[in-house]
């Protein structure tokens, strides 16, 4: 217990402080908050997705402790804006996720520290499984990863169709809980639990449109504006300036209509249609997608034909 506070405090330190001298403070997103945040969805995730069923305690732990460390050193600058910029980290990884790769190898950092040994009872192939579990997680939180990773589960649930759609109405109908012996099965094939362990914790990074709408809104303030700061700086820089992050051009509630539509509702579908328990946080999403309709038309008034094609 005392290794893993100590481990956890320093990790806090990494979200509290900047990896770069050149900005004196976290992001207003990417700071301590969102990691805790994402680390207890990644707990529930874990849970209501009946995981103890097909992954191995230490598949789970390295995934908990992903999701504690995913952004670590992250100071409110995406990965585009340190390749723009030529940014240490994006030349060191080579422009390869250089903000997850950081977190990843900032994770054994921190573990090698006195006091912080979580991995020290794990014998020498525990110890491997959990340390490529967890980098896996990280780097698959680059939102680069994220439409194959939709693709594959989608491709998952089509050529087993018959096997997931008896077992959403077995779950529906409260004849069986998740996951039916048959699904058990099948998720334990090796293939099969690596797709799912790499879309966990990516799952609870983008959940904020999947929550209540009073945390929803709060999330979706908080990460715009730092992007709108992103844009402010990339302005100042001489930088392209990315789409979303133009503060004389950004729509907030049309920003989040796109978001949820084209990013987050996709992977949201997908692996509901796979994991039954995964629903109501699904319709979470929908009425929050139109609540952010609703407060675009009313901002914005655009016409009808505009709405239809939007909605």
């Amino acid at each position: 217990a005392s290794k893993c506070s100590s481990f956890l405090d320093d990790c806090s330190l990494l979200y509290r402080t900047t990896a770069n001298p050149g900005h004196a403070k976290p992001g207003l997103f990417h700071n301590w908050i969102h990691a805790v945040d994402v680390t207890f969805t990644t707990a529930h995730i874990l849970r209501y997705c009946g995981t103890e069923h097909y992954l191995s305690t230490n598949e789970r732990f390295a995934l908990s402790v992903a999701a504690v460390c995913h952004d670590m050193g992250h100071w409110g600058f995406n990965n585009a804006y340190l390749m723009e910029s030529s940014h240490e980290l994006a030349v060191r990884y080579n422009d390869i996720s250089p903000l997850e790769s950081m977190a990843a190898a900032k994770v054994f950092e921190i573990e090698r520290l006195d006091g912080n040994g979580i991995f020290a009872n794990l014998d020498t192939m525990q110890f491997r499984e959990v340390r490529q579990v967890l980098i896996e997680a990280i780097l698959h939180t680059d939102f680069t990863h994220h439409y194959a990773m939709v693709k594959e589960v989608q491709n998952l649930h089509d050529v087993n169709l018959d096997l997931f759609d008896t077992s959403e109405d077995m779950y529906k109908d409260g004849s069986a809980e998740f996951p039916t012996r048959e699904v058990k099965e099948f998720l334990r094939g090796g293939d099969v639990k690596r797709q799912l362990r790499l879309i966990f914790v990516h799952l609870a990074d983008v959940s904020s449109p999947m929550k209540p709408w009073s945390m929803a809104e709060l999330w979706a303030n908080l990460l715009i504006e730092e992007m709108l700061h992103q844009g402010d700086i990339e302005k100042e820089r001489g930088l392209p300036v990315q789409p979303l992050n133009d503060r004389d051009r950004l729509n907030k509630a049309y920003s989040q209509i796109g978001f949820i539509e084209f990013f987050v509702a996709p992977l949201a579908f997908s692996m509901s249609s796979i994991i039954p328990p995964l629903e109501p946080p699904v319709e979470h999403m929908c009425a929050n997608l139109d609540a952010w309709f609703k407060r675009w038309v009313e901002e914005s008034m655009p016409p009808d034909e505009e709405q239809k094609r939007v909605f």
